[in-house]
């Protein structure tokens, strides 16, 4: 049962030199194109959950070393997420390295705790997570560092800044870096949502936010 590679490949160089950017943009019926939309007034929204950053994904009394850990990655409850998928893929499709997810974002708080997965959805309806990226919306300052595939931060307290009251925010998360090849047949998942109920181990130490 344990996973055993088909291929593999190796590199001089990491992130690998002749890597080329992908981009896709959310449009408002929920899918992930090449183009960006025409409706520049649409948006979509999610409700805060402040429970989830106490919650892994891993069933009672599983470890994460297990030989075939009992993983329990439930879906998000209505409203406490927002899922995009591109089209079925004509082609394989590898993606390695770091990934950006560029977020406009408006709260109705001075800040936001915000979490992007990836995952790939299969033809047989089985989704396989990928990797996701965790984000402060305060802390959204770019480092001199920052590339288009890997914005990093400076995570400086100088640098700190709410949400501006009533407009929209460019907040970049940084998807961590992982290495998957998406297969033809299959669609590529971005859901947003609160950190949390992703991870084996880790548990995340969520902002209090008004009610």
């Amino acid at each position: 049962g344990l996973p055993v590679p088909a291929w593999e490949d190796s590199f001089n160089t990491w992130p690998p030199a002749n890597q080329t950017a992908r981009r896709w943009y959310l449009h408002e019926d929920g899918t992930l194109q090449d183009t960006a939309p025409s409706v520049s007034n649409s948006a979509s929204q999610y409700i805060h959950q402040p429970d989830e950053g106490q919650q892994t994904n891993l069933g009672d009394g599983a470890g994460a070393w297990d030989t075939l850990p009992n993983y329990d990655w439930t879906p998000h409850a209505p409203g406490a997420a927002i899922v995009f998928e591109t089209d079925a893929l004509t082609e394989d499709m590898v993606m390695l390295g770091y990934g950006s997810f560029d977020l406009y974002l408006r709260s109705t708080a001075d800040d936001a705790d915000v979490e992007v997965t990836v995952s790939e959805v299969r033809p047989d309806g089985k989704e396989m997570y990928v990797q996701s990226g965790w984000l402060r919306a305060s802390l959204r300052a770019l480092a001199d560092t920052a590339t288009e595939l890997r914005p990093t931060k400076t995570f400086t307290e100088a640098d700190a800044a709410p949400l501006p009251e009533g407009s929209w925010e460019l907040a970049r998360v940084e998807m961590m870096a992982f290495g998957h090849p998406f297969r033809a047949g299959s669609k590529i998942r971005i859901s947003i949502d609160t950190p949390g109920n992703s991870r084996a181990e880790w548990k995340f130490d969520l902002k209090d936010y008004p009610a």
